[in-house]
Formats: C-alpha cells, structure tokens, sequence
C-alpha cells in the first residue's frame, strides 16, 4: 500500500492484520504505538486497500511455501527412490534383505533362507494374482512389499495378505509407508475390499507402523509359533480399503509375470 514504516516486519501482512486487531480491541486510546509505524487512521487506509493485502498475504504464503519445499527437497540430498514393479534382477536384493529377519529375527517364523529358485518361484506365484513391488535407492533394493492369497477358498478373493520389508539399515526413511501406499493404490484397483497383515506378536514397531497406515488388530492368537527357543503369539490386523457393496465387483488378476 505504500503505507509501510520502512520496517521491514512492519509491511508483512501477517504484521497488519495483527494491528488492526489490537486496535479493534483496544480502540483508539493508543493511536500509535512506538515501534510499531501504524496508527488507527493508517490502518483503516491500508484496509481499505484489502484486495491489495489480500495480494499481498497470497504471495508472502506462496514464498513460504516454495521454501519449506526446497528445504525439503534438499533434505533428501542426492539419494532418489523409485517404487516400481518386480524385475528378476531384484530378487538377489529382495533375498538379502529377507535373510537378515529369517536368520536373526522371529518376525518372520520361516527357519531357513529359501535358495533363489524356490523364492524366485514365490515371486512368480504371486504375480500371477497381485502386485509385488520394490523400492530403490540410488537404484538399490531397499524394500519390498506385496499381496498374496488370504485364504484360497473363492469367497475369499476380495481379501488379501500384506507383507512389507526394509532393509535393516534404512528404517525410519519412510520406505514402507511409500510402499504400502502403493500396494494399496494397486489392489483398489483390483476391487480388492480387504487387507490383512500377519504379525509376530509382540512387536511394536509393526504394530505401530500399520495402525499409522490404518490397520486395526482384529484377531490374537496364542503361543502358535515356536522359533529361537520360545514360543510366540501372532495377530492379525486388518485395513478395509473397499465400501463393501452387495454385489462386489469381480476381482481382476494381473496375471504379471518377470
């Protein structure tokens, strides 16, 4: 408006609007205060000029914006994730992360790494029905998620299992949040109502993850699994994803392959 003090707070809109609160407050026993460069008469002008202000406001937040943007970008430094479909030259990354929770972990109850045929054969399995999905970084195998059959009963096809991993060392990233959210982008599209996720009971960091992805706990069972010397609970969690209608849509297979 041209009515600024020349100090550089002072003609921030934010600063003006604050003003002209206090003097509607207050009225006009303080017309001007030291410091502050508006009386009660000038700030009626620049209201006048509100279209202006309200340029003013839009353009200041617009720069705020753009810079909380940038540091964020910056933030990431030079390192680029990708989420994309399985290829078979990942399955030597998706193995290594997997052997590190089968061999020192009980968050998954297999005993044995399975050798590269047999878990390039699950793969395989699962594509033919859902997604199988890995993430990269700095063209990396960092993570992995998929779907795969709940239960092999055909009233079950509106019904999924899902199953992430991260590598050990990028925790915290937000991998698995990126890789669900695509997981579940992907099964809509299938006309897939339900996802359910299998966990070793406890374990609080997987619980804490899918109630943050919007997962409940559904079911509790006791002492089912046995692995390292002791046995385990197990829970079920569960997401819908879908209204549910009276007659569903047909689910739609991939049919992907390698």
């Amino acid at each position: 408006t041209g009515r600024c003090s020349g100090k550089t707070e002072n003609c921030n809109p934010f600063f003006i609007l604050r003003r002209f609160y206090f003097f509607q407050k207050h009225g006009e026993k303080n017309p001007h205060i030291t410091g502050i460069g508006y009386t009660w008469e000038t700030l009626q002008h620049t209201l006048a000029d509100f279209p202006v202000l309200v340029n003013k406001i839009y353009h200041f937040t617009g720069d705020v914006f753009s810079s909380i943007l940038i540091q964020k970008k910056q933030k990431k430094g030079n390192s680029t994730m990708e989420i994309r479909d399985v290829k078979k030259e990942d399955i030597a990354g998706i193995m290594e992360i997997y052997r590190y929770y089968v061999e020192e972990t009980d968050i998954t109850f297999e005993y044995v790494m399975p050798t590269e045929e047999e878990f390039t054969a699950r793969v395989e399995k699962i594509l033919e029905k859902y997604p199988y999905l890995v993430a990269l970084e700095d063209g990396k195998v960092v993570g992995y998620a998929y779907a795969g059959t709940f239960k092999g009963r055909a009233a079950y096809d509106w019904a999924v299992e899902t199953t992430v991993y991260v590598d050990r060392d990028c925790h915290g990233k937000g991998i698995g949040k990126a890789l669900y959210e695509e997981l579940e982008k992907l099964l809509k599209e299938q006309n897939i109502q339900n996802l359910n996720a299998c966990i070793t009971f406890p374990n609080e960091p997987s619980e804490a993850f899918h109630r943050k992805m919007g997962y409940r706990t559904v079911a509790h069972f006791e002492k089912c699994g046995y692995k390292f010397g002791r046995w385990l609970d197990m829970i079920w969690m569960q997401k819908f994803i879908g209204e549910h209608p009276d007659t569903p849509a047909k689910v739609i297979w991939r049919n992907g392959k390698l």
